[in-house]
């Protein structure tokens, strides 16, 4: 019986000949050369981490009528993708510097009234313990007429690190009754968050969030000027997918013109123009593809070149 196969041979130093199955030799190399292929392209293929973005519920809050607001010892607890952010206000000032442990933390954006409201963020990753630190708020000037300047801090989790928050916007309601911010947001498991300043005569206004808002804080009579009495709250809200409203209702007195609020949407992990998800490969990722990509072609080549004595031997049982 005869059969014919491909054959490798190959000859050894006392002169013996010896023949291999080209086949086993070219599917091992091929075998190898795929399992480089595929630990570089798993990055590349691997699926987005997509959790809600939630907080922590440790608000902080904390006023002083000087150029310096801190709070002592703030707690990001252990946790994924954590970031902290920070909620100012500031009369006839501007908050300058916020930051945590001595590191700075970004604006996200101010309002620009009589009393400034802006947002600050900090990305701090993965914490497998604690990030315990001051948080310092620094402005161009002390609170005029005796006016404190405030901060309220609070962390999150499940956050893009690269792009934390966005979609700032405000709405200068004034003496309405009423304030209203819708977010733009096109992933379910973003949180949109809101801060309200609201300002009355002889009383302090009362501040009643909107339907599917949760209120993470709130204080009053921080702003004392003249007969003047103030209300500052914080609310949040997970995204639906699609704009979220965010509301407000607004009593006791006639309010002043200043009065007003700002909103902004905390990004998840799968959302952002800096979504951690791979969705490009880097430039390692990308030398190891080309590397697999390398050794499947030569090795084949070094295989079937004559000078190997790749022949096709038909062999007699």
């Amino acid at each position: 019986m005869k059969k014919s196969e491909n054959q490798l041979s190959l000859k050894t130093g006392d002169g013996k000949n010896y023949e291999v199955p080209v086949e086993g030799s070219l599917g091992l190399l091929t075998t190898y050369c795929k399992l480089i292929l595929f630990l570089a392209c798993m990055p590349f293929f691997s699926p987005q981490i997509q959790a809600q973005v939630t907080s922590d519920g440790n608000v902080q809050f904390q006023a002083i009528t000087g150029t310096s607001v801190t709070i002592t010892n703030f707690s990001v607890p252990a946790g994924s993708n954590s970031v902290l952010v920070v909620y100012s206000s500031a009369y006839v000032s501007v908050a300058t510097n916020v930051t945590f442990g001595g590191t700075p933390l970004t604006q996200l954006g101010m309002s620009s009234r009589s009393l400034n409201l802006s947002i600050w963020y900090l990305a701090l990753g993965d914490l497998a313990s604690p990030s315990i630190g001051d948080i310092v708020a620094t402005y161009a000037t002390a609170g005029a007429g005796g006016a404190a300047h405030t901060i309220h801090a609070i962390s999150y989790q499940n956050v893009n690190q690269s792009t934390p928050m966005s979609d700032f916007a405000e709405n200068l309601f004034g003496s309405g009754t009423t304030s209203s911010i819708s977010v733009n947001s096109n992933d379910a498991n973003d949180l949109i968050v809101d801060f309200i300043y609201a300002r009355a005569d002889n009383t302090s206004p009362t501040l009643t969030e909107g339907a599917g808002q949760t209120k993470i804080g709130e204080q009053t009579n921080q702003q004392p000027l003249s007969t003047f009495l103030s209300s500052i709250a914080l609310s949040e809200e997970s995204s639906t997918g699609s704009a979220v409203s965010m509301d407000w209702t607004i009593s006791s007195g006639a309010l002043s013109g200043t009065s007003h609020q700002v909103a902004a949407k905390i990004n998840a992990i799968s959302s952002g123009s800096g979504s951690t998800s791979n969705d490009i490969p880097t430039l390692s990722e990308w030398g190891l593809i080309i590397l697999a990509l390398l050794l499947m072609t030569f090795g084949t080549i070094y295989l079937i070149q004559p000078n190997f004595s790749l022949r096709k031997k038909r062999i007699e049982e």
